[in-house]
């Protein structure tokens, strides 16, 4: 008598997260060490309009300094997905998030003045030609591929837009020959008066 073990009775294996945070946990759980906090952030936010998902968020403060970044091993390739939502107009080109390798940025997304999404691959823009969302939760996609692209997108549903340059809600440009090895989220040299909600915020090397 024989056996055939299938593996895959239950489908397809997941994915192999390199970050999976919900927030869910107190002070980001287990991937505590992997955190960095620079300013006003609190990752165990529950007072509307978070919960973004489940019972709690993150939220970056009022200020020019409140990021977060999350660390990883050195990657050609990731592709992130978050939600996102804040309170009001941007007055100023304000990062949202970027990518970072070896303490230097890679690529960042702004929320511009004119209230587009703006990539910058620290060479060139490219904006959405549609006005990203106020006081709406959105589903948002950043994804690096080495010597290849760079992309934005969002989406007021969890439906993936084509990933195209000044698409009505996305932004493409050409990406470096170089590694990516962090995520940044939240504001950077910029005086804000807004605050930033974050949440399920997960990262894989492959597409979504």
């Amino acid at each position: 008598m024989s056996f055939l073990i299938n593996s895959h009775r239950f489908g397809p294996p997941g994915p192999s997260w390199i970050i999976d945070q919900d927030f869910e946990a107190a002070n980001f759980g287990s991937e505590s060490s992997l955190w960095t906090t620079n300013g006003a952030v609190d990752p165990n936010y529950a007072t509307s309009p978070a919960p973004l998902s489940g019972t709690k968020s993150l939220r970056l403060g009022l200020g020019n300094q409140s990021n977060v970044i999350r660390s990883f091993a050195s990657r050609d390739a990731i592709f992130a997905k978050f939600l996102f939502r804040t309170d009001n107009a941007s007055s100023a080109n304000l990062r949202v998030c970027g990518f970072r390798g070896a303490g230097a940025d890679r690529a960042y997304v702004f929320w511009t003045a004119a209230g587009r999404a703006r990539l910058n691959n620290t060479v060139t823009n490219n904006d959405s030609a549609n006005l990203f969302p106020v006081n709406t939760t959105v589903f948002c996609w950043f994804e690096w591929l080495r010597n290849d692209y760079v992309a934005f997108a969002w989406n007021t549903t969890d439906s993936k837009p084509a990933m195209t340059a000044g698409g009505a809600t996305s932004c493409r440009l050409s990406a470096a020959d170089l590694a990516v090895d962090s995520l940044r989220l939240g504001w950077i040299n910029n005086v804000s008066t807004l605050w930033q909600l974050h949440d399920d915020v997960r990262a894989k090397g492959e597409a979504f």
